[in-house]
């Protein structure tokens, strides 16, 4: 069964609610779907009512599996466990996810990344490093407005320099039509759609979203 990587352009762009709009599209498309978040931090700045985790499976209706580091601190994750006195093995990474498609063999998991592609995990290493290593379809998360031409193409470089072509890309924020238009022309990549900003952040205005016609691209691509 198809499951997602979830990466972003940068931090505080929607990546977790685009994430809970996803799962639910694939939820409604008849999988069964998991959501993984496994390196976060910030938790004491989310702006949420818990956990990344908590408020993806509470808006899309699916189970989370437990994360294998949770942060407080909102900085990078190599600094917040290093600050916080945490030992953060990136190897463990890809043992728990062996274990999750073992134990779930028919789910479609929603992976989701924290940060942005360069976000380092550990003093070595950073996330994009990592994803080739998940061998599951990348989908990029970018803010919709001013800035997202040049981020949106550089993170769509950093991907194809190593070896990952991205699905698409998916746009949160007021719809911004040049923009899009730019990305797909100089970047040679699909749009998967766009969201906006949900508020109330309810599982009604995400089931609602994850039905839009502005997630078409992403529903024939990925569901």
């Amino acid at each position: 069964m198809t499951s997602i990587f979830v990466t972003g352009t940068d931090t505080e762009i929607g990546k977790t609610v685009a994430s809970a709009v996803m799962a639910r599209a694939l939820r409604e498309a008849g999988r069964e779907v998991g959501y993984w978040k496994p390196v976060a931090s910030g938790l004491d700045e989310t702006g949420h009512d818990g956990k990344d985790s908590a408020v993806v499976s509470r808006l899309a209706g699916v189970e989370a599996a437990e994360g294998l580091w949770e942060m407080e601190l909102p900085l990078s994750p190599h600094l917040a466990a290093r600050l916080e006195g945490v030992m953060l093995e990136p190897v463990r990474i890809l043992d728990r996810w062996a274990t999750l498609r073992g134990d779930r063999p028919e789910c479609s998991w929603v992976v989701e990344g924290v940060g942005g592609l360069h976000v380092p995990l550990t003093d070595d290493e950073l996330l994009v490093d990592w994803i080739p290593r998940l061998e599951i379809p990348v989908v990029l998360v970018a803010r919709a407005g001013l800035g997202t031409i040049n981020h949106t193409l550089l993170s769509v470089e950093s991907l194809r320099r190593r070896d990952i072509e991205p699905k698409g890309v998916l746009f949160v924020g007021p719809p911004n039509e040049e923009n899009e238009r730019a990305v797909a022309r100089f970047g040679d990549v699909e749009i998967l759609g766009r969201l906006p900003w949900l508020e109330p952040l309810t599982p009604e205005a995400v089931e609602t979203a994850a039905k839009s016609p502005d997630l078409l691209g992403f529903r024939i691509a990925c569901c």
